[in-house]
């Protein structure tokens, strides 16, 4: 007997049928909190330590400080890799990672994150091409600029932008200050990382390309 069905009987609560059906609510309370999804915030302890530089060549400084993560400019890229998402147990195929980027100097991709798919990654990439695409990296042998996942966006530097990513099963949707721009069924689709350095941001990370990016706010869950 719990602490509310306890307090129910000492109140005198104890008829049959009201004991009974107020013991079903009680349950049920029960088993809503049961279900309730994890949620691990990435820059908070012990979390943050698990953060480690993603070993680009010509990387710039790729560090966590007081719950935040610096990119700094690299030649030409520079990258950073969370090394305990194995441990956190979270399903590949279900789960959502919100966070907030900032592009603090430069005028190319920042903030830009490669996350789990399958039995490899994507990469959803801010302000590529020259600043202002959008898109996932790589659908079908496609990179961003050239599958249906490409949109635009006029990113200005020093403002945070506040991104959404949620993979259920086969449907992947991303989301930027809540507006969509990306809506990707992956079904049949071919999925992976463009060639290169990006793959070191496996199984999480971010990057950014001859700009400074920070990050912060990481939180996943389960979707």
């Amino acid at each position: 007997m719990n602490r509310f069905t306890q307090h129910l009987w000492r109140a005198g609560f104890h008829s049959r049928p009201f004991f009974c059906a107020c013991l079903v609510l009680a349950l049920a309370h029960c088993g809503r909190n049961a279900e309730l999804k994890r949620e691990w915030r990435l820059l908070d302890a012990p979390h943050a330590a698990a953060w480690k530089p993603a070993g680009m060549e010509n990387e710039g400084k790729a560090f966590v400080k007081e719950g935040e993560i610096t990119t700094g400019i690299g030649a030409p890229m520079t990258g950073i890799t969370f090394t305990g998402w194995e441990s956190l147990g979270v399903p590949r195929d279900r789960y959502i990672i919100e966070y907030e980027a900032m592009r603090a100097d430069g005028g190319d991709f920042f903030g830009s994150i490669t996350f789990p798919v399958r039995d490899s990654g994507l990469t959803f990439i801010m302000g590529g091409w020259g600043g202002g695409l959008t898109g996932v990296s790589s659908i079908d042998d496609l990179d961003a600029s050239e599958n249906m996942t490409r949109g635009n966006l006029a990113f200005q530097n020093n403002r945070w932008y506040q991104v959404r990513i949620e993979l259920c099963d086969e449907n992947l949707t991303i989301t930027i200050d809540g507006r969509p721009f990306v809506k990707a069924n992956l079904k049949g689709r071919q999925t992976g990382l463009r060639y290169g350095e990006i793959s070191k941001c496996l199984p999480l990370g971010f990057a950014s390309y001859f700009t400074t990016g920070r990050i912060r706010r990481i939180v996943v869950r389960e979707g």
